[in-house]
C-alpha cells in the first residue's frame, strides 16, 4: 500500500532551534558599503558592542545573491542571538552595493 502524504513522517529541520530563537530577533542592522571604504572597520567596531548580535558570516549576501532560501532563512544566521542580551542583529555584504538593482 501506498503511503500518503499524512502517514509519512514530517523531515527533520535542520534550522528549527535557530529559527525559534532567530523569531525573536525585532531588529536588523545592515552595513551597505563600497569595497574598501571601511565597512569592514565599522563592522568589527559595532559587534563589540555587547547587545550587537555578530552574524555568522560577515557577508552573507543574502539579498544579491540568490540561494534558492526564503526570508525564514535569513535569521538563522544569527544562531548564537540571544534575546536576553542582543537588541540588534547585525550583517555587512557590500555585494549589496555592487548591482544596480540593489544599488541606491
Amino acid at each position: 500500500m501506498a503511503e500518503t502524504l499524512s502517514q509519512t513522517a514530517p523531515a527533520a529541520d535542520p534550522h528549527a532551534a535557530a529559527r525559534r530563537g532567530a523569531a525573536q530577533i525585532e531588529t536588523f542592522g545592515l552595513i551597505l558599503g563600497g569595497m574598501k571604504c571601511g565597512s569592514t572597520s565599522l563592522y568589527d567596531y559595532l559587534v563589540t558592542h555587547p547587545q550587537v548580535a555578530r552574524c555568522r558570516v560577515k557577508e552573507p549576501n543574502f539579498f544579491s545573491v540568490p540561494k534558492g532560501r526564503g526570508p525564514e532563512y535569513y535569521p538563522t544566521l544569527w544562531r548564537d542571538f540571544d534575546p536576553a542580551r542582543h537588541k540588534v542583529a547585525l550583517e555587512a555584504s557590500v555585494s549589496y552595493t555592487k548591482l544596480p538593482r540593489y544599488g541606491a
